[in-house]
């Protein structure tokens, strides 16, 4: 019997892997497994749940155990990711978002709920089987239990370079959880250092004398906010994840009416949404809060004499970050606008422009459009219309880059029609297309995004306008890698002011990490050449972490 015990301890408790295996078995997440480290953790965890007493106790921690493993694959189920602590700090923040995205796509969270019913089942099974072979149980088990829960959590404020050490984050699917929360934790209150040799104060707003509202000739600027969109897999930009048709590759190259479309490379303001959104409508050249009301670019279209619209298939909570709020005329969004948008997808937003330019059509207008096309799960963000077949040999990793590059497909469809939209708009037109980050699609092992990497901010950077050889167009055609700051500060000129910022050296650009204003750390950069970026990564103390440089020619598969 003792054997038996001996045995059947370890494989009991090598039962909390399951939820890894299943994973990569469904080609989820095949480095799951990846933070050796967490494996033995993860074990002990295990192990200290079945050997606890009294039963009430050990059913306790075996159900938040469960609730953890269940929270960590329905993440890689819906996000492609283990999950972050971004994620975490998104999630406080709204929990109805959180409620209606977890009803709204439960055809692609049913899976991962059906497996973790099953895999509690199995574990119930197991400890029942320990029980019967006279398995001795102890409260010291589930003291253990929550010591080594505790310390994952605490583990950011207990290492001496508690930001660089958590960069490691662990992906097991009984620990990540935890480890994640103490990492969100430790952003939430930490001391953020002053970017070093920067000025302090806010930039200046010039107005300029160019063609206002009130200077008689009908001016709409827009901005159109793509999701987690990869340049450098649109064939567009030379990638081989879209087909010769692309929409826009017609579009760049048409040259019979008084449109121009121009397209860059860009460089976003962070690696995920919350990182980037509120720092681009603030036009703000390095990551940090702003004191009192900031300024933002709704607020110089207000001033200018502009109708201002925030439409978006997301959420209107990265423009209340930002601040912008007070001069918006008119919002739409997912709160708003749920049902309309689980019919239309992104097309919703077309739907609303019509509306919100209809009310006066020679009006002034500035518009933010936020897209969600190409949010992860890809696919499930585009009209059923709009995708292609799938061929049913496509597994695992070839199967979710081709997702991807189906999603990436939709968007370039939407993003057209949008074009499409704005080309009818009388007067003059500046529409600047941009993302708020990259993905990853395999490139280096790598999925998703809030990766600390510059590949993650690498966007499109476009402009849209019957204005070719306006100030804006011949500026945004002498930008190299134009950032999100240069692209806002152009906007800003549409709308008939110049931003000056003491600190703005075109051959330098900064973005967040993973949290606005240099919460989660932020990147300093050099553009080189049109080909070779130099990046530094700071922790929220100032500390430097890595350098990494990156070369289009060397450091991107195709």
């Amino acid at each position: 019997m003792r054997l038996s015990l001996v045995l059947g301890l370890p494989a009991a408790a090598g039962l909390v892997f399951l939820p890894d295996l299943a994973s990569a078995l469904a080609g989820l997440n095949g480095n799951a497994l990846a933070d050796v480290a967490s494996v033995p953790v993860a074990l002990a965890l295990a192990a200290a749940i079945l050997l606890t007493r009294p039963r009430p106790v050990r059913l306790l921690l075996g159900i938040l155990l469960v609730l953890i493993q269940g929270g960590w694959l329905a993440t890689l189920a819906y996000f492609g990711e283990v999950p972050q602590p971004e994620q975490i700090l998104i999630s406080g923040n709204d929990t109805r978002d959180l409620i209606r995205t977890a009803f709204g796509e439960w055809r692609v969270l049913a899976p991962p709920l059906g497996f973790i019913l099953v895999y509690a089942a199995i574990l119930a099974a197991a400890d029942r089987a320990l029980e019967r072979r006279g398995l001795p149980r102890f409260a010291i088990g589930g003291v253990a239990a929550l010591v080594l829960l505790g310390g994952l959590v605490t583990r950011p404020f207990l290492l001496d370079n508690a930001f660089a050490a958590a960069l490691g984050r662990s992906t097991a699917s009984a620990v990540a959880v935890p480890n994640a929360a103490g990492i969100a934790l430790h952003m939430l209150i930490s001391r953020i250092a002053p970017i070093a040799g920067l000025l302090d104060g806010d930039a200046q707003v010039v107005p300029l004398a160019g063609p206002r509202p009130e200077r008689g000739e009908p001016v709409t600027v827009a901005v159109i906010m793509g999701e987690s969109i990869t340049p450098l897999r649109m064939r567009l930009y030379g990638g081989s994840g879209t087909g010769p048709d692309s929409p826009l590759l017609r579009r760049i190259g048409d040259r019979t009416g008084p449109f121009r479309l121009t397209a860059k490379l860009g460089l976003s303001a962070g690696t995920g949404t919350l990182a980037s959104v509120p720092t681009f409508l603030r036009v703000s050249y390095a990551p940090r809060a702003a004191a009192g009301r900031p300024l933002t670019l709704f607020r110089l279209a207000k001033a200018a004499g502009f109708r201002t619209y925030y439409v978006s298939a997301q959420h209107m909570r990265f423009g209340e970050i930002a601040g912008v709020t007070p001069d918006v005329d008119r919002i739409d969004d997912a709160s708003r606008s749920a049902g309309r948008i689980a019919l239309r997808r992104d097309e919703f937003l077309l739907d609303r422009l019509e509306d919100f330019f209809a009310a006066d059509p020679e009006g002034p207008r500035f518009a933010f459009v936020h897209q969600r096309v190409n949010h992860a799960p890809y696919r499930a963000n585009c009209a059923e219309a709009d995708q292609p077949p799938i061929p049913p040999a496509a597994t695992g990793t070839d199967r979710r880059r081709l997702d991807y590059d189906i999603g990436l497909a939709c968007y370039e469809t939407n993003l057209d029609r949008l074009l499409a939209f704005f080309a009818r708009r009388p007067g003059a037109v500046h529409v600047f297309v941009t993302a708020d980050h990259s993905e990853f699609t395999g490139e280096r092992g790598q999925f998703g995004h809030f990766i600390d990497d510059v590949y993650n901010v690498v966007v499109p950077a476009m402009l849209f306008t019957n204005r070719p050889d306006s100030d804006i167009a011949r500026r945004f055609a002498a930008l190299d890698w134009p950032t999100a700051y240069e692209i806002g500060a152009l906007a800003t000129r549409a709308l008939g002011y110049e931003l000056r910022d003491p600190n703005y050296d075109p051959s330098r650009f900064f973005f967040n990490h993973t949290m606005p204003f240099g919460v989660a750390g932020h990147f300093r950069g050099r553009k080189i050449d049109a080909a070779t970026l130099s990046v530094e990564q700071y922790s929220p103390n100032g500390r430097v972490l890595k350098t990494q440089h990156f070369n289009l020619a060397t450091d991107v598969p195709r």
